[in-house]
């Protein structure tokens, strides 16, 4: 461009200390504004900038997946598979190697989409290349399918990142990776189901169980031992009261915390529908 030039002169003159070659602008057309970038840029220069900067985004997206992959796998390994002060040391290391990489490609990513707001403003791009926050660099551990209905009192729901459902993001690996997720979502699910069923039937038998210790010390205040004294008998009686109402006061607060429990466990409706694109056979 034939504004380059002059514009590398201006920035030598106007530097007070030296910069390393890393460190210097390229003067690519994004880093023009708007209204110098139409006058020193010939033909569709911005143009050609703009789709390759697209494509270092779709680049830096499927890294980070593939690093959110690897690290998934590697904290499984360490944590069930490694024995030993050496051996998880090293495994520590390696994660922390791939999530200096995943965070690197998070800022390559921030960096080419900064570029192509300023080369293409409100661009078309614009819908799969989202602002990418923190928050957005997640794996599809816990990812909310639609089988997913755990209740609140469960594992929970957790939103799967848009980062996994860009369309340049769903190859046959992610698309596996979603079989997977799924799978184990709906596994959640069931597991959630067939836990409350078993808690419906604690609740019924728990209140029965507390009547009938409170019973049993209330049938315990006479001692049938002749031998016992008046004062021993006396103190029997007195501690099968405080057993009786010790049980009693345990299913009084059982009956209140059932009631929150009713609240909780409010009939849901199994999904037993199956997804051929995620289950189907290959």
């Amino acid at each position: 461009m034939p504004a380059v030039r002059t514009q590398l002169q201006r920035e030598t003159v106007a530097r007070t200390v030296p910069v390393e070659v890393e460190d210097q602008t390229l003067w690519l057309p994004s880093d023009f504004s708007s209204e110098r970038r139409s006058a020193v840029c010939l033909g569709d220069i911005a143009k050609k900038e703009a789709e390759i900067r697209k494509g270092q985004c779709y680049d830096a997206l499927q890294a980070m997946r593939d690093c959110e992959r690897a690290l998934r796998t590697l904290a499984s390994y360490r944590r069930d598979e490694t024995d030993g002060q050496g051996v998880r040391t090293r495994a520590q290391t390696s994660i922390e190697t791939i999530e200096a990489r995943r965070n690197y490609n998070a800022d390559r990513y921030r960096r080419c989409r900064r570029a192509l707001e300023r080369l293409d403003p409100g661009g078309s791009w614009g819908i799969e290349l989202r602002p990418l926050k923190d928050a957005d660099i997640t794996n599809m551990a816990g990812g909310s399918f639609d089988i997913d209905v755990l209740l609140p009192m469960g594992q929970g729901e957790a939103e799967l990142s848009w980062v996994w459902a860009t369309e340049m993001g769903q190859g046959d690996d992610v698309i596996e990776s979603c079989r997977v997720e799924w799978l184990k979502s709906r596994a959640r699910s069931l597991r959630w189901l067939e836990e409350s069923k078993f808690m419906d039937e604690e609740m019924r038998r728990t209140p029965i169980t507390l009547e009938k210790k409170a019973l049993w010390w209330d049938a315990r205040r006479e001692s049938e031992d002749e031998s016992l004294g008046s004062d021993i008998k006396e103190g029997i009686r007195a501690y099968a009261a405080q057993q009786a109402a010790v049980w009693d006061l345990e299913g009084i607060d059982f009956e209140e915390g059932a009631d929150e429990w009713e609240e909780v466990n409010e009939p849901e409706e199994e999904d037993e529908s199956e997804d051929e694109t995620l289950v189907g056979d290959e």
